[in-house]
C-alpha cells in the first residue's frame, strides 16, 4: 500500500546539480512542503514516470525533509501535517535506525518485533506495495501470486512469488496480522496495512510510531 501526498510539494527551485557516480543530484534552494519552507535540500533526480508508469509520484519525500518535526499522517483525507491532533487516545511504538543498526541504511525507521516467536527487524517503509518477509523465516499457508514490481534499477514489470497469508506477529506488546512477500531481505518489511486505515503520527524527535484511534 503506498501513501502518495506528492500533491503537497510545490514551489520547487532548483539552486545547483551535480553528478554523483550515473546519479544526478539537485540541491533545490527552496521547497515548501505543508505550509513550510526548506533551504538546500538534496535530491536524486530520477525518470520515476520511466520507472513505476502509472504508479509514479512527481516527487517523494524523504528523511532529510520529515527528519526534524513531527508529522501527521491523515489517511482518511489523504494528508500531511505539521499541526498535531489533541487526541491522546494513541499507541506507541518505539523505533530505532541506523545509529542503533549499523547493517540499515542512514534514516530507516525500524521496529523490533518477532513473527512466531522468532526475533526480527521491521523496516517502515510506506513505499511498499507488499510487506515482506526475512530470508530464512520459514512459514506454512504460502499461495503462489503474480504482482506487479518496480525498483530503481528495473522498470515495471509482472513476475510471480510466493504470498504467506495471515501471519501474525508482534511489535513490541501489540499483536498484529498481515501477509507477507516472500523475500531474500535481511530485515522484515512493513507498508501502511497493519495500521488499518487508522491516523498516525511520526514522531522523529522522540524516534516514535503514535497510532491514534
Amino acid at each position: 500500500m503506498h501513501l502518495d501526498f506528492s500533491t503537497q510539494v510545490n514551489n520547487i527551485i532548483t539552486y545547483e546539480e551535480i553528478y554523483f557516480g550515473s546519479f544526478l543530484l539537485s540541491i533545490f534552494c527552496l521547497i515548501v512542503f505543508c505550509e513550510t519552507i526548506f533551504e538546500k535540500v538534496l535530491c536524486v533526480v530520477t525518470d520515476l514516470k520511466g520507472i513505476y508508469k502509472h504508479y509514479a509520484p512527481s516527487f517523494i519525500v524523504g528523511a532529510n525533509i520529515l527528519k526534524n518535526n513531527s508529522w501527521f499522517f491523515d489517511l482518511k483525507n489523504g494528508l500531511i501535517k505539521l499541526e498535531l491532533p489533541q487526541s491522546t487516545n494513541k499507541m506507541s511504538i518505539k523505533w530505532k535506525n541506523h545509529e542503533d543498526y549499523h547493517d540499515v541504511a542512514k534514516d530507516y525507521i525500524v521496529f523490533d518485533g518477532s513473527i512466531k516467536g522468532q526475533k526480527t527487524r521491521f523496516i517502515f517503509d510506506t513505499g511498499c506495495k507488499f510487506n515482506k518477509l526475512q530470508h530464512g523465516i520459514n512459514l506454512s499457508n504460502m499461495v503462489l501470486i503474480e504482482k506487479e514490481t518496480a525498483n530503481m534499477d528495473h522498470k515495471l514489470s509482472k513476475e510471480t512469488a510466493y504470498l504467506f497469508k495471515n501471519v501474525d506477529f508482534k511489535l513490541g506488546k501489540n499483536n498484529l496480522n498481515v501477509d507477507f512477500l516472500k523475500s531474500e531481505k535481511k530485515c522484515c518489511y512493513l507498508n501502511i496495512e497493519f495500521l488499518n486505515g487508522r491516523n498516525f503520527i511520526l514522531n522523529y524527535p522522540q524516534k516514535t510510531l503514535d497510532i491514534i484511534d
